[in-house]
């Protein structure tokens, strides 16, 4: 392509951004070294087939329109779901513009990041963010509870509710040494329950 030529093709293939140019029609004219190693692909592999070869099969429809809409003259940013060599699906982040051939034809050149990373912090984030709430309306109710009450197992429901692999908790009085022991059992709450139920008795 005329315009990758020279210094341009350098700073092409050695930026940390995977590029994609396309022709009207979604097929891939060009792609850079960044895009190959995020997708697992050889260049050679790509160049001449269509986008729509790596594209969630389940949204070619999709695919279709963005592309009539990118050489109707619309810039795109959004996120899809992009084929890997392996067979894996990864969400590619897309910022997409219209973009003049060497024919003088429309085409369109596309940037790429994988976000999976980042999605996987957002989501363990999210994750913490609603281990946090729920202690701290655990922490009200276990305020409120009568003094009679078992603390330990409370807070062992509590656990299992969040994480669903939990510690149960059991204590009791040593009367030879006058302390507080607490034993604890890790794993299901339920597997573990007879264990509670035994204390209790006795």
């Amino acid at each position: 392509i005329k315009e990758l030529s020279g210094k341009y093709r350098i700073l092409f293939h050695l930026t940390p951004s995977g590029i994609l140019i396309l022709d009207a029609k979604g097929k891939i004219l060009e792609i850079n070294k960044s895009f190959c190693k995020t997708l697992g692909y050889d260049r050679d592999e790509l160049v001449g087939k269509n986008v729509r070869a790596i594209s969630d099969q389940e949204t070619l429809d999709e695919v279709s329109n963005h592309i009539q809409r990118l050489i109707n003259g619309e810039h795109l940013h959004h996120v899809v779901d992009t084929l890997k060599k392996d067979g894996s699906l990864i969400p590619i982040e897309l910022r997409e513009a219209p973009f003049v051939l060497e024919d003088g034809s429309i085409g369109i050149i596309s940037t790429i990041h994988d976000i999976s990373d980042r999605l996987d912090a957002e989501k363990n984030l999210n994750h913490q963010l609603e281990n946090a709430r729920y202690l701290a309306n655990s922490s009200m109710q276990l305020m409120d509870l009568p003094l009679n009450s078992d603390v330990f197992t409370f807070i062992g429901e509590k656990v299992y509710d969040m994480t669903q692999n939990c510690y149960v908790f059991v204590s009791m009085f040593n009367s030879d040494t006058e302390k507080l022991e607490i034993k604890s059992y890790k794993g299901d709450f339920e597997k573990h329950r007879w264990v509670l139920d035994y204390f209790s008795r006795h």
